[in-house]
């Protein structure tokens, strides 16, 4: 542009400089020729550029196809967005050619992203514990001390994977990368003639060469369905296989492909949920006004009925989605959680002849052995409604590991899992899903899965967030009582260990002393004296790990896990303190939509000034976020890993606990302070219960001092009673009683007659 101004500055001046019309002329029409081929030059070469087909790729990625104007919200007119023209896909963002390590402006890829509750500025502490920094939250519509946790981000990954046929082993062939989808005309057209089934959303989604032979709504399957079904078992191998090897091959992060593996089974009813919100996939399903006789097919069915007036009543339900395109989500991968109910175990073989049937290079098929799967009923948790068919070769419990079909615990007829698999077909008006391995939902976490893909001393990483989301999604669903159950035992266990340890101790100090004495580097006076030392230090252990025993919530809980984090990665924990900082904001609308997360800085009675960070999906009733100080607060969860947060002068370290729920049961004084204050509404339950229970109280306390008069009545009665009842006695006893003379002046006559014949004592007695 610089050049072409030079141009036409020098073709527009050199007239003015030259007296000759003639030559004035020439000139002009000279610079005005060159600048119009110039003009066209560089216009023939923007139409040769636009005209070049994009990137090589299989398909357009998860990031291009939501950026498509097919799936971006109608415009007022429902005419779509780009006219006539032919729709391109977006070009890809140049950080996915940085090196490795870096995002798109050259940063360091393990710098921390920040979640959408906070503002960039990392969690900062004092050294006395309190606040340093108070950044604005607008999700709480006041200030915070702390944004919430962040997650470590890597720039998005649009490589597409290869796909691999099967049977042969071979690449499938790639679809046209020209940079358009040749889509045109107004938003029904759009919307219609978008083709589902050739979008690559993961690295999960399968593609193989039979996967439009199933016949969906039929419960049983034909041998053509049959090998199909071998089919994808196959392609799911192979991608499994790719991904190990682009990890040897790269010397990528293991955990980094796990991620990857583990997040696509989210990514496609993500999609099918974006375009349903914004209006394309909806404007397809369903028409702009539904008759008010027609029953609302998109609610669940113990809900309820109500009537649609409009696509905007309509919720996008995955499950109803897969009811009614079936064929959009052969071979994707979902999730699902409910309870499984094991039934028989079906056996898929290739009844095709190796020798009859060819592949796409014209070659014969080999014959495949036989796949034993157990099949069984997916019911919903809440509702016990049947959801889906599942097929599975084992499941991964937390206790156990993994158990094959072989191996499957009778005794649990319906167990909760987690089930992530691949769509088959429509079964009997239910989905039938293929997965690898069940994953039990149990109270007590999978240790083994967190401590192989956490890394520990760092800030959540985006490897780490699959595994973070689904943490917190089993323990919401799981009893809170058998949480703490579990925390308690795995709490009495550390104690036995640590008495068991000592023991050991002890008597190795014994043995040293022992073995001193015979090579008499000690004598006998020493090895008596440091003998009593040592079991008079085992005896004050042990009795001081029994009153752990007794009182559990003395044991110093916080400090044995920064000391010995080892043994409590993974396992569930119970702590007891004050909260003096909670944050909430939005969770990852991918792997756990329409949620809302809470973080907590908790501080116990043995943490001092060091907090533990708690993250939940559910607060109580009534509870005062933003009160500086919360008391009296129980959490039990997971201990997930030791979490780097920054402080003043440098970085510190927090356990951060993953819970179901929290817990607060303050006092009816803490409650009114509460309320004095402003942090809580005096018209809430807890509030009212609190004053209740106060009115209550004063009429206990009345009541006690009634008690206690009439009981000192009674007693002072009582007394007096038995006082006169101990004089009386007394008397009696004074008034029955014969004296005792010392010297008596009576003659000592003998009772009876004397020798003389006469009766004396009659005469005295009667004297």
């Amino acid at each position: 542009m610089r050049s072409l101004q030079k141009l036409s500055a020098a073709g527009l001046a050199g007239p003015l400089q030259h007296k000759k019309p003639a030559a004035s002329a020439f000139r002009l029409f000279q610079a005005s020729a060159v600048a119009l081929l110039v003009c066209w030059s560089i216009a023939d070469c923007e139409t040769l550029f636009a005209q070049q087909p994009a990137a090589k790729s299989d398909f357009p990625s998860f990031d291009e196809l939501m950026n498509s104007p097919l799936l971006k919200p109608l415009d007022p007119q429902g005419t779509g967005n780009v006219g006539s023209s032919p729709i391109r896909i977006p070009e890809r963002d140049n950080r996915l050619n940085t090196p490795r390590g870096t995002n798109g402006a050259g940063e360091d890829r393990s710098r921390p992203f920040q979640s959408p509750g906070g503002n960039g500025v990392r969690p900062q502490f004092g050294d006395n514990g309190t606040s340093t920094v108070r950044p604005n939250d607008s999700t709480r519509g006041t200030t915070n001390r702390f944004p919430p946790i962040g997650i470590e981000s890597y720039p998005p990954d649009n490589s597409r994977q290869p796909q691999y046929d099967p049977v042969s082993g071979r690449l499938l062939p790639e679809m046209p990368a020209d940079g358009t989808l040749g889509i045109t005309g107004n938003a029904a057209t759009l919307a219609a003639e978008f083709d589902w089934k050739a979008q690559v959303t993961s690295v999960a989604d399968l593609r193989f060469s039979t996967s439009n032979v199933f016949q969906h709504s039929d419960a049983f399957l034909t041998p053509i369905e049959e090998s199909a079904y071998m089919d994808l078992i196959g392609t799911v191998a192979n991608q499994r296989r790719f991904l190990l090897q682009q990890t040897l091959d790269e010397l990528d992060s293991s955990s980094r492909q796990i991620s990857k593996w583990e997040e696509a089974f989210y990514q496609f009813a993500n999609a099918r949920r974006l375009a349903w919100n914004n209006g394309r996939l909806r404007h397809r399903e369903i028409p702009s006004e539904l008759s008010s006789d027609l029953p609302d097919p998109f609610r669940d069915a113990t809900q309820p009925t109500q009537k649609l007036t409009s696509e905007a009543d309509a919720p996008f339900v995955m499950l109803d989605d897969i009811a009614r395109f079936p064929e959009d989500y052969v071979g994707r991968p979902i999730i699902l959680y409910g309870r499984f109910t094991a039934g028989s175990i079906v056996r898929l073989a290739d009844e095709r002849r190796p020798e009859a049937t060819f592949d796409s290079q014209y070659q014969p098929r080999v014959s495949r052995p036989q796949i034993q799967l157990l099949r069984g009923v997916l019911t919903s948790i809440d509702t016990g409604r049947s959801i889906a068919e599942v097929d599975t070769q084992g499941l991964l419990t937390p206790q156990r590991g993994k158990i094959s079909i072989s191996d499957w615990p009778t005794s649990e007829p319906t167990i909760p899992v987690v089930v992530k698999g691949w769509v088959v077909k429509k079964w009997d008006g239910r989905p039938l899903v293929y997965c690898e391995s069940l994953r039990q939902i149990s109270p007590n976490p999978h240790i083994a899965m967190i401590r192989n893909n956490t890394i520990d001393k760092r800030q959540l990483r985006d490897e780490e967030k699959w595994l973070y989301y689904e943490t917190l999604q089993q323990l919401e669903l799981n009893s809170p009582k058998l949480q703490q159950a579990i925390a308690a035992g795995v709490l009495r266990q550390r104690i036995d260990d640590l008495m068991l340890q000592v023991k050991k101790k002890a008597d190795a100090d014994v043995n040293l002393l022992s073995e001193k004495l015979k090579n008499t580097k000690i004598s006998e006076s020493t090895f008596r004296t440091q003998k009593t030392s040592v079991q008079r230090q085992l005896g004050q252990r042990i009795s001081r790990y029994r009153k752990y025993v007794k009182a559990p919530e003395e044991f110093q809980t916080y400090v044995d896990i920064f000391q010995h984090p080892e043994i409590w990665h993974g396992h569930l924990v119970t702590l007891h303190g004050h909260v003096r900082h909670v944050v909430s904001y939005p969770a990852d609308e991918t792997l756990y939509p329409g949620r809302k997360l809470h973080e907590l800085w908790l501080f116990t009675d043995d943490s001092q000034h060091n907090p533990a960070v708690i993250v939940t999906p559910n607060l109580p009733s009534d509870f005062p976020v933003e009160a500086e100080v919360i008391n009296r607060v129980k959490v039990t969860g997971c201990f997930f890993k030791r979490y780097v947060y920054s402080s003043q002068d440098t970085d510190r370290i927090a356990p951060l606990v993953l819970a179901g729920r929290v817990e607060w049961e303050p006092t009816i004084d803490q409650v009114q302070s509460l309320v004095d204050e402003g942090h809580l509404a005096a018209d809430s339950p807890r509030a009212l219960r609190a004053a209740s229970m106060d009115g209550a109280k004063i009429g206990n306390t009345a009541m006690i001092l009634i008690c206690v008069f009439v009981v000192l009545v009674l007693m002072i009665l009582w007394g007096r009673a038995q006082r006169e009842e101990r004089d009386r006695v007394r008397l009696r006893k004074r008034v029955n009683e014969v004296p005792e003379f010392e010297n008596p002046d009576l003659p000592d006559y003998p009772v009876g007659l004397s020798d003389f014949g006469t009766d004396y004592s009659r005469d005295y007695r009667l004297s």
